[in-house]
């Protein structure tokens, strides 16, 4: 395989980014595309720490000829006091798209959400809708979003359709996540897509999603104290975790009680790529009532 790479920068985090891809594949697909602009989404860990997605579009020499930095509609569609649209909705056939490709990594899964509220359709994996039918359809508990599978190469499909209804559903509210938010939670799906999902894996998935609304809304500082004069808690070191619990429990606290105001999100500073593992801790430091949550 022949390597090739484009560099270019993100404009959100002012990143020299470097994306690598199959020169060979490239050229072919650069081939069958009329302005040979091939799409790639460099997500990747942007601004504080939070995945962002930066779609380039690039040539036949490996050039980059445009960039778009992609979210999702911060403004949802006014209701009046009986939850009736103020204006005229857009047929969801209207609504604009996002494209993210390759958002699992190597897995593949082509999804196509369409967001009433925000009136924005997600196209997962550059879904094609001429190469790629839909062979299913969920809709969300309220209806205000509707999930269209296209194609996946994960086995335990009928399990994969399971976490995608809860994914939707929780989803389903006022609030609009953010893009790179989606994308963890996909993420995470993928990685517990062998069995069914359990209570507190829906919730972690919930916090996922909703991660840049929550926050802390009281710690238990005498709680705390004592944690930090054990120095080790049985709480807090399970045997399959990848990182050192305890010490990220304390690094966590400290966080907490230097700015108890921020979203839990923000967290994602001390470690980017355990953001789940982070998340998984606050859950615990809530059951064992060191901290309790508002917005979840």
């Amino acid at each position: 395989m022949s390597t090739g790479y484009s560099n270019y920068i993100c404009p959100t985090c002012n990143q020299q980014r470097r994306y690598v891809f199959d020169v060979e594949k490239h050229r072919k697909r650069v081939s069958r595309l009329s302005n040979g602009l091939v799409l790639y989404s460099d997500i990747h860990r942007c601004e504080n720490g939070i995945l962002g997605v930066c779609n380039i579009r690039v040539d036949n020499d490996l050039n980059v000829r445009g960039m778009d930095y992609v979210k999702l509609p911060s403004i949802t569609v006014q209701k009046s006091s009986l939850g009736i649209p103020m204006a005229k909705a857009k047929p969801k056939s209207d609504f604009p798209e996002i494209v993210v490709d390759q958002c699992v990594g190597d897995a593949r899964l082509k999804l196509i959400m369409s967001i009433k509220s925000i009136e924005i359709r997600v196209n997962f994996d550059n879904v094609d809708p001429l190469h790629d039918p839909v062979i299913d359809k969920l809709q969300s508990s309220n209806q205000d979003i509707d999930l269209y599978i296209c194609g996946s190469n994960l086995s335990n499909y009928d399990i994969l359709k399971v976490w995608l209804q809860i994914f939707i559903d929780l989803l389903d509210g006022t609030k609009p996540s953010l893009l790179g938010l989606l994308i963890e939670g996909l993420r995470y799906i993928v990685t517990l897509n062998d069995h069914l999902p359990t209570q507190e894996e829906i919730h972690i998935l919930r916090m996922i999603l909703y991660s840049y609304f929550i926050k802390v809304e009281e710690i238990n500082q005498g709680a705390v104290g004592d944690l930090f004069r054990r120095k080790s808690s049985k709480k807090f070191k399970s045997k399959n975790s990848v990182i050192n619990e305890f010490q990220y429990v304390i690094k966590i606290t400290d966080e907490i009680v230097r700015n108890p105001t921020q979203p839990i999100v923000n967290l994602i500073s001390l470690d980017p790529e355990h953001f789940i593992e982070i998340l998984k801790l606050v859950d615990k430091l809530t059951v064992n009532g060191i901290i309790s949550l508002s917005g979840i």
